[in-house]
């Protein structure tokens, strides 16, 4: 069993500890022995060891196999590595009753699909009930998901063609006094335009509206009727400024303060609205953003920056002057998702852009994947958890399809930030948000950074957590999510339940990034071997096993 001493002789093994290594039919199943001598190796068997050839390594040679049987308890995970195009391990302890949870996994940042078989021995093969890899698909972008890549993605293709780039604005001084009652913005307004276009903004009068420690509040003139009225505008200013601001600051770090007032100026106009197509907000629609170009006042051309740390809301347009109907009771819950969510993008802007950029380097901008997901982490931390709950529903439903490091969809950031609540969970720290916030590396080795291990390793575990979590199969804690209602209010991860007899599953797509969930039952060869085949080496693909009965 995984834990176990066990010792090795023979010839011509290294004198030193460092020289050896032990391979338990597994890449990831490898250990350095504890003692060693030239003729004697004493290890402790690894945690992903994997019954079947164990060898010796030496300066490069191994020895021959020795057939190994690593026993496993129900509910021990393990993960596989390394897969090759032909890779088989021994099911343990196999008998007509047990049950076995087998999750392959691609285990690669580089866009692609590739499909994999897996064969448990028997002669007849099943396909899989996975669709092929082009009806799967992988998502659904909408409107609001393309947007918020847009405005990222113009911005720093205008600073990487720029031939001369000019230094940091100079750090003005506080501001004193008031703020203005009246003062105008320019706002983006133009979906299909450019933001470094100035022709493509508004220029938007705009009244205060609030005023708190942290925050001030304007409203478009402009705005239709029917919309929030002075004491919508008190409580909304008092809930982000006694409320989502200290619980983001507190999860994320302090914002900048490129002009100087200690404030975080919201505008709510009719110019979000209508960057929503008329008649289209049934499907998707434009809550809110940030635009970068508002960080660089001498980078970004005049009439399209603001100079401040602001963002944009929709407003209630309940007569549909806008193109779309916007109820005041749905724009007030939306309102609020909106400022938890769009803080956390100013925050992380505000620190990998003007605080380690020096508002003229990009480089530390966090990839979308993993910036959306903390944004999603923001509205959870706030109490505003209803829409992650659908955005990971969705995920669940068909998670081989879907990257975790891939496309900016509605799948993908259920998906990770179910992955970052899981991770929270397991090292028992939300702190680790602060870290991932607040650190120079961007995707994968930002993660890293804060786990300690190989990103792959902990979606493996995470993956396992999906089945596991709050179960009624005996597991190690580490699998469980502690923090969120997780079998309460989220639907069940889509598991792929068959017969051994059935035969293989054969030629099931799987994205970079993703899994698949399966379970074997009614297994009466008490030497049956499950047998893994991926279309390609490239892949990457591991396998996480367990059994579950």
């Amino acid at each position: 069993s995984p834990g176990d001493t066990i010792t090795i002789t023979g010839k011509l093994f290294g004198a030193s500890t460092g020289e050896n290594r032990v391979t338990f039919n597994n890449s990831l199943g490898r250990a350095n022995p504890i003692t060693a001598t030239t003729t004697e190796l004493v290890v402790i068997v690894p945690a992903n060891a994997a019954s079947g050839p164990m060898t010796v390594t030496v300066d490069g040679i191994s020895s021959e196999p020795v057939l190994m049987e690593v026993l496993r308890s129900v509910g021990e995970v393990w993960v596989i590595g390394g897969v090759n195009l032909n890779y088989s391990f021994k099911v343990p302890d196999p008998t007509g009753t047990s049950r076995y949870l087998i999750i392959p996994h691609s285990a690669t940042s580089k866009a692609m699909t590739t499909t994999y078989s897996l064969d448990p021995g028997a002669t007849s093969v099943y396909p899989s009930s996975k669709p092929t890899a082009a009806a799967r698909g992988g998502g659904t972008e909408n409107i609001s998901t393309w947007f918020d890549r847009k405005l990222r993605e113009e911005a720093i293709e205008y600073i990487d063609q720029m031939s001369s780039r000019p230094g940091p604005a100079p750090a003005r001084a506080p501001a004193l006094g008031p703020p203005a009652q009246v003062r105008t913005f320019q706002v983006f307004n133009n979906l299909y335009g450019s933001t470094i276009n100035p022709s493509d903004y508004a220029t938007v009068t705009a009244t205060l509206r609030y005023e708190g420690t942290h925050t001030v509040i304007y409203s478009d003139d402009a705005n239709p009727s029917g919309g929030f009225d002075q004491t919508d505008y008190d409580q909304l200013g008092a809930d982000f400024n006694n409320s989502y601001y200290p619980t983001d600051v507190a999860a994320f770090g302090a914002p900048s303060d490129i002009d100087g007032n200690a404030k975080v100026v919201i505008l709510y106009t009719r110019v979000v609205n209508e960057l929503t197509p008329d008649g289209t907000a049934g499907s998707s629609f434009i809550a809110g953003f940030v635009n970068l170009v508002d960080l660089g006042p001498n980078i970004y051309p005049a009439g399209t920056t603001n100079g401040m740390e602001v963002f944009y809301i929709l407003v209630p347009d309940p007569g549909g002057a806008t193109g779309n109907t916007f109820p005041k009771a749905s724009v007030q819950t939306i309102a609020r998702e909106t400022m938890a969510h769009e803080f956390q993008h100013m925050i992380s802007y505000g620190y990998r852009f003007v605080d380690l950029g020096g508002q003229t380097s990009l480089a530390y901008l966090q990839v979308t994947w993993l910036e959306e997901g903390m944004a999603h982490i923001a509205e959870e931390l706030n109490g505003l958890n209803h829409s992650n709950e659908t955005r990971a529903g969705r995920y669940l439903n068909d998670p081989g399809a879907v990257s975790l490091m891939g496309d900016d969809t509605l799948e993908q950031r259920g998906g990770i930030y179910l992955f970052l609540r899981y991770l929270s969970d397991c090292l028992q720290d939300n702190t680790i948000f602060y870290s991932l916030a607040r650190n120079s590396y961007v995707g994968a080795k930002s993660i890293e950074s804060v786990s300690g291990e190989n990103v792959f390793t902990s979606f493996a575990d995470f993956y396992a957590a999906l089945y596991l979590s709050n179960s009624a199969v005996p597991h190690d804690a580490k699998y469980d999510f502690t923090t969120i209602d997780y079998l309460g209010d989220f639907d069940p991860v889509t598991v792929d339940t068959r017969s051994v007899a059935a035969g293989s599953v054969t030629s099931a797509p799987i994205k970079n990034a993703a899994a698949d969930f399966y379970i074997f039952e009614n297994i009466s060869d008490a030497a049956l071997s499950m047998t893994v085949r991926p279309s390609t080496t490239a892949s990457g693909l591991r396998v996480v096993v367990t059994r579950i009965q």
